[in-house]
């Protein structure tokens, strides 16, 4: 019997950057609304649409992101290029000067049948494309794509069947926030995700607005070197050790040397030797539960956008307290959120949220706290803006990286979004739903070049290309040995025939 394993392609839910809007085709705007059937090639306010009688536009109500939609464009079937590869029918087309982010609003015209709507720029050829937006025969979703070249045209059109479109957005691109994310390896419970599948760590890396450089590392001296200047925000989290030499005074990532916005995870590190050379007396400790408390004052900060706080203006953060290997069912399962005490911090009011259960005595300097550049943290000060949390690595990583609630994870985003300087999104975080997709352990022979995946020995075979996201980008029969499909940088999921491979683009 052949075995299956199941390979998963993590969905997620991330907001956009607002951006400078370039051109927008509604097609329920009274422009595109009373078009009827086109009956030869038509352009209005710059979309040219390609017809020789089979596009429509006709009247229906649909709903997305809080925007009501009265009018489709019908493009009743696949489109048609001549032989030289110019548009024919059933194509849309629009010029654009340069770099641009491109927003498709559409769905199949088949309510049970998913189906695809190809992006290309410059032409229909296959070294063209830019990817494929979803068409779901469910619902009517929204697609970004990036374009980054010189000016040229681009062209949208269905490979197969019929696709109708809503609305089509050209906004200026997205310039994505680089992110160093700091962490040490270590070796995690069986039933716990590794270090390389942090949940924020996944999160990032699927959203458009963020680039994400990895530093998992194994060796965390004093006199490591990294260069923090290629970053515009940083993440230091959990996993390192209170009293690796990389977070003392004289590491890479000590708290003065931090010259970047950061997301500063490890409250154990604030005690003297560590990270502190002030000779203080302060220093960390769990907090026995799951919640944290939040001054109403504070509730609405940012860092808590989306979160809804109990009668006692406390929220949860975690489902279920773990080790430090994320165990949630060893005899030493009590962990989940930490604090500092005793620190000494020179800016006042930065402390946002404690730990709803303290021990007796304590008196939190550090949990969840904003600290504006220039504080005197303990003796060190801060050269830029430092976000800190109490997660501990175990629960954070626990149950498969799914231990922590949507708060908890929200949070954590909130503060990259707060810390690059971004709109911070109004709803809850979401984990990654999945989907399943069979395949034989086979290494595939692709890689990248000039911004492409190059998939090779695939002709007869089925090839498909998925973003991290979930989003098909690419999907036929292989006509030749050797497929190339131009995608944004990223991470994909390559699928020929039953065999799957993941690829990074940079």
């Amino acid at each position: 019997m052949k075995k299956i394993y199941t390979f998963l392609i993590a969905f997620l839910v991330f907001a956009g950057t607002a951006t400078a809007q370039i051109a927008s085709w509604n097609i329920s705007d009274p422009a595109f609304n009373a078009l009827g059937d086109v009956a030869t090639t038509t352009t209005v306010e710059g979309l040219t649409i390609y017809s020789e009688g089979n596009v429509t536009v006709d009247a229906n109500n649909k709903s997305l992101d809080g925007v009501d939609y009265t009018h489709r464009l019908k493009l009743g079937g696949s489109g048609n290029f001549d032989e030289g590869g110019l548009p024919v029918s059933r194509v849309l087309a629009f010029d654009v000067t340069g770099n641009v982010s491109i927003t498709i609003m559409c769905m199949s015209s088949s309510g049970s049948a998913d189906r695809l709507l190809n992006v290309a720029a410059g032409g229909s050829a296959e070294e063209n494309l830019l990817g494929a937006a979803d068409a779901l025969g469910a619902s009517l979703t929204a697609t970004t794509f990036q374009y980054t070249g010189d000016a040229t045209t681009i062209y949208l059109w269905s490979p197969s069947s019929g696709v109708n479109i809503y609305n089509i957005v050209v906004e200026e691109p997205v310039v994505p926030t680089v992110v160093g994310f700091f962490a040490k390896e270590k070796a995690m419970f069986e039933t716990a995700a590794t270090i390389a599948e942090d949940p924020l760590l996944e999160l990032l890396k699927a959203d458009p607005n963020f680039t994400v450089v990895e530093n998992i590392l194994t060796s965390v001296a004093a006199t490591d070197e990294h260069d923090l200047s290629a970053y515009d925000v940083l993440v230091v989290q959990e996993s390192f050790g209170s009293g690796d030499g990389i977070l003392t005074p004289d590491g890479a990532l000590g708290l003065a040397k931090l010259n970047k916005p950061v997301l500063y995870n490890k409250s154990y590190a604030f005690k003297s030797g560590r990270a502190l050379a002030d000779g203080s007396a302060a220093t960390g400790s769990e907090a026995p539960g799951l919640n944290i408390t939040v001054d109403p004052a504070n509730q609405a900060n940012d860092l808590f956008k989306g979160i809804t706080f109990d009668a006692n203006n406390e929220a949860q953060l975690f489902l279920a307290p773990t080790n430090d290997d994320g165990d949630a069912n060893a005899a030493n399962s009590v962990k989940a959120l930490n604090y500092a005490r005793e620190v000494s911090i020179s800016t006042e009011s930065t402390l946002l949220a404690v730990p709803t259960n303290v021990t007796e005595g304590h008196v939190v300097s550090i949990c969840i706290n904003d600290i504006p550049e220039g504080t005197v943290v303990g003796g060190e000060t801060l050269a830029a803006r430092m976000v800190t949390v109490g997660y501990n690595t175990g629960a954070i990583l626990a149950n498969g990286g799914r231990n922590m609630t949507q708060e908890g994870l929200t949070i954590l985003r909130n503060a990259m979004y707060v810390l690059a300087g971004k709109e911070v999104p109004a709803e809850l975080a979401e984990y990654a739903t999945t989907t399943s997709i069979g395949f034989e352990p086979r290494i595939l022979d692709i890689y990248t070049s000039n911004g492409s995946v190059v998939i090779n020995d695939c002709e007869g075979k089925n090839v498909e290309v998925y973003s991290i996201s979930g989003t098909k980008v690419f999907g036929q029969a292989a006509t030749s040995s050797v497929v190339t499909v131009p995608v944004p940088s990223g991470i994909y999921i390559v699928v020929v025939d039953n065999a799957a491979s993941k690829v990074i683009v940079k």
